[in-house]
């Protein structure tokens, strides 16, 4: 029943279905991928769209980072788009060390957080570049990769929401290898959820933090 729907937030590869589980690496994307069937919704037609997407706009964001024009207004490399895929009645039939578990389905929203490592090489790479562009400091990428992030996970609850789910495990989102800042991540799921004028204080039942 929509009461007992339970929502997983999958932080997403952009570009490869599942991550890198299929070589063994052991991330949250990959350890869900292991798991469950996800890997299955990931690679359907439907969900095509999402990957090759991405894939495009990378390759733009490397011709982009070396562009010499000051008129050249390339994808930022590692930014990704708010695109998610919606993948309902997920199961899960492994738990945390592998084992066979008694089947529970899930619905998940695979997204993929801003690659903040990579974003911050981009902007070094465009000033060294292209040396006579207005300059961009620090504090202003650290702003805008927080703004859009924010964005980001607000579209996730808000699909959470939408869907009828009422409990959902969300995470410490791509502070992982993305290097996002942990404390800005818990901040932004903090306004969302959390206070009398949070915009989902009210969405859900249950909220885990997988960590």
């Amino acid at each position: 029943t929509p009461a007992q729907k339970i929502g997983i937030l999958n932080f997403a590869s952009a570009t490869k279905p599942g991550g890198g589980f299929l070589n063994g690496a052991r991330a949250q994307e990959e350890s869900i991928a292991r798991s469950s069937s996800l890997y299955l919704s990931l690679t359907t037609p439907t969900a095509r769209p999402f990957y090759d997407i991405h894939k495009k706009l990378e390759k733009d964001a490397e011709r982009a980072s070396t562009s010499r024009d000051n008129n050249f207004k390339g994808q930022l490399k590692g930014m990704y788009t708010h695109m998610m895929i919606y993948s309902p009645s997920v199961v899960l039939f492994k738990d945390d060390e592998g084992q066979w578990t008694k089947p529970l389905s899930v619905e998940v929203v695979t997204s993929p957080a801003v690659n903040a490592g990579e974003v911050r090489k981009a902007f070094a790479a465009r000033a060294a570049a292209n040396p006579s562009a207005p300059a961009v400091s620090s504090q202003e990428v650290e702003s805008l990769i927080l703004s859009v992030m924010q964005e980001r996970m607000a579209r996730v609850l808000a699909l959470f929401e939408a869907n009828s789910i009422r409990h959902v495990v969300l995470g410490s989102f791509g502070t992982g290898v993305f290097q996002n800042d942990v404390e800005s991540i818990a901040g932004i799921w903090r306004e969302f959820l959390m206070g009398s004028q949070a915009r989902f204080k009210d969405s859900f039942d249950s909220v885990v933090f997988a960590i």
